[in-house]
């Protein structure tokens, strides 16, 4: 039937976009979306243009999305709110961030994922107590161990024994999940590992992760725990690569800036911070922890 050819095309684009194949994968998105609009279809030609730039483009898609769901379909509105939300807060748009979060909390109430993501934008917007209640919501029902490296983060500098207690039931959730979805899993673990964890646990799992889905968030993970490594020249030779290809993001060009800071290249770096700064006023804070020796602070 012509619905499932074109999802199936559909899935063979996801597929070319997260190995980092661009073209074929946009392609794929495009004629999908012409063969069967529908709220998935548009969002899959909005996430290509948030991870390539092209953001003002992507809140469009994420808009045609939105008109496409069904009315009594809350829940897929609240899903794509979210993505407007985290769009917004990529960008350091936490106000806008925190409407969107609440927008979708208000249309589909009670959602753990909502929750997690609303307790995200209280705590850049400073309303640590409220995000503190919202984080410890999720824990208690979900036991999610990103939500637990989360409220961790919070709880260190007024809770430290509960902070560090969480980190630890954090990392035996990752670790269950590892033994159990290790395809799944890896990217989770990965992020558990290179924020607060061991820098060559880190890098392991990185290559893992970039071995199963080598697209451009994969390239830029492995940067990332490279710096975190101290291998400064390794680092810039991967996000340099990845600077290559059409993925795009603060992110990126904070660690570029970073990774060419730390390596002597301080003309590369001062445009790939200003670059970074241009989209967030945060990129290079964020990455604090990956801070190589002799990098611009951040």
């Amino acid at each position: 039937r012509p619905g499932d050819r074109a999802q199936a095309a559909a899935l063979r684009a996801d597929v070319a976009f997260h190995r980092g194949e661009y073209t074929p994968a946009l392609a794929g998105f495009r004629a999908g979306h012409a063969a069967d609009p529908h709220p998935g279809s548009a969002f899959r030609l909005a996430l290509y243009a948030w991870k390539t730039g092209a953001l003002d483009e992507a809140v469009g898609w994420i808009d045609q999305a939105q008109r496409l769901v069904g009315a009594d379909d809350d829940r897929t509105w609240a899903w794509l709110e979210v993505q407007r939300g985290q769009l917004a807060a990529e960008c350091g748009q936490y106000d806008a961030a925190l409407a969107a979060f609440r927008a979708a909390d208000a249309r589909f109430d009670g959602w753990w994922y909502v929750d997690a993501q609303l307790a995200g934008a209280l705590a850049r917007t400073g309303a640590l107590e409220e995000a503190i209640t919202r984080y410890q919501r999720v824990v208690e029902r979900t036991g999610d161990a990103e939500a637990m490296d989360a409220l961790a983060g919070l709880l260190a500098a007024i809770d430290p024994a509960r902070a560090a207690a969480l980190g630890a039931r954090a990392s035996e959730t990752y670790a269950t999940w590892m033994a159990a979805l290790p395809e799944a899993s890896v990217g989770h673990a990965f992020l558990h590992e290179l924020v607060a964890g061991d820098p060559a646990r880190a890098l392991e799992l990185a290559r893992r992760n970039l071995a199963l889905r080598p697209g451009g968030e994969a390239q830029l993970w492995h940067a990332q725990a490279l710096l975190r490594a101290g291998q400064c020249a390794a680092a810039r030779t991967q996000i340099d690569a990845t600077r290559a290809t059409p993925f795009r993001s603060a992110a990126v060009h904070a660690t570029a800036a970073l990774a060419h800071g730390g390596c002597g290249d301080p003309a590369v770096a001062a445009a790939q911070r200003a670059a970074a700064l241009a989209i967030n006023a945060d990129a290079l804070t964020d990455l604090g922890h990956l801070a190589a020796p002799g990098s611009p602070a951040p």
